[in-house]
């Protein structure tokens, strides 16, 4: 008999050894995740890591994306859901007399900051700026530095440059 070990054979195991955070692209990663709906597995192919790397990677943000679709389905509707939970809000008003766990100024703070976002969403300005007075600013401007001698092109081109003494002050 020989006393000789036989060689112990490898196999691949299940659960390859995890990659180092710092190796995975998280920026990547957390798009594949989101954008494209794929597993951890299917990430780490892409990035190619293991599946459970990708998992501790993106585990800081696990809570904020534990379902892909659903980010998705919020982020097409997102407008939509704004206005629903200002609605919401705006009926608290008339009971606010009663409720004494937030004030009336708290709720009008809440549903300003939600219009506000609902504006930004539609591509709506959130500030009260006329077209017509700068316009109307841009015009006279132009009108003065004409009247000065100086091209508003050259202005633009930061060719000119005014100082205080040019402007008689």
């Amino acid at each position: 008999m020989s006393s000789k070990a036989k060689p112990v054979k490898k196999t691949p195991s299940k659960n390859p050894p995890k990659e180092p955070v710092s190796r995975i692209d998280l920026k990547k990663a957390l798009t594949l995740r989101i954008k494209n709906q794929l597993t951890y597995d299917a990430i780490g192919i892409q990035l190619g890591v293991a599946g459970p790397s990708v998992f501790e990677a993106l585990k800081p943000w696990e809570q904020l994306i534990k379902n892909p679709q659903a980010i998705e389905a919020y982020r097409a509707n997102k407008g939509d859901i704004l206005t629903s939970a200002e609605m919401a809000l705006v009926s608290l008003i008339p009971n606010k007399a009663k409720d004494k766990k937030s004030s009336l100024g708290n709720v009008a703070y809440a549903i300003d900051k939600l219009d506000h976002i609902v504006r930004l969403e539609e591509g709506k300005s959130t500030q009260n700026i006329l077209y017509a007075d700068i316009d109307r600013h841009s015009r006279e401007l132009r009108r003065e530095l004409e009247g000065l001698g100086v091209k508003v092109e050259d202005v633009i081109e930061g060719e000119i440059t005014v100082s205080s003494e040019d402007k008689g002050e």
